[in-house]
């Protein structure tokens, strides 16, 4: 499907609203050092779902654009791009590692 007619699908802008706020959450954990443990839940939850390992690129391209175009002019840059991927792939790598794991049952 057309990125572009992505973006205006009312099930992918749920998603996307869901994504981020769970993606805020998760940052939010960094603080109470859970956020290895609650991304295991998580890679657990979405064996259930049905997500498979190559939907994560997908998901951290798309969270990029949407910061891309939302963030306030000038302050996205390579090093802010960069941050953020550092940050999305830390958490995919151990949704990803549970759901391996669980896949295995």
């Amino acid at each position: 499907m057309d990125s572009s007619v992505m973006l205006h699908c009312r099930r992918f802008q749920m998603h996307s609203k869901h994504f981020i706020e769970m993606l805020d959450k998760a940052l939010g954990m960094v603080e109470a050092k859970s956020v290895e443990e609650n991304m295991k839940l998580l890679g657990q939850l979405h064996v259930n779902y049905g997500v498979k390992e190559e939907f994560f690129p997908v998901m951290g391209d798309a969270l990029c654009h949407a910061l891309e175009v939302t963030v306030p002019a000038g302050s996205w840059n390579e090093d802010v791009k960069a941050a953020w991927g550092n940050v999305y792939d830390g958490l995919s790598s151990a949704m990803i590692s549970s759901m391996m794991k669980a896949g295995k049952k």
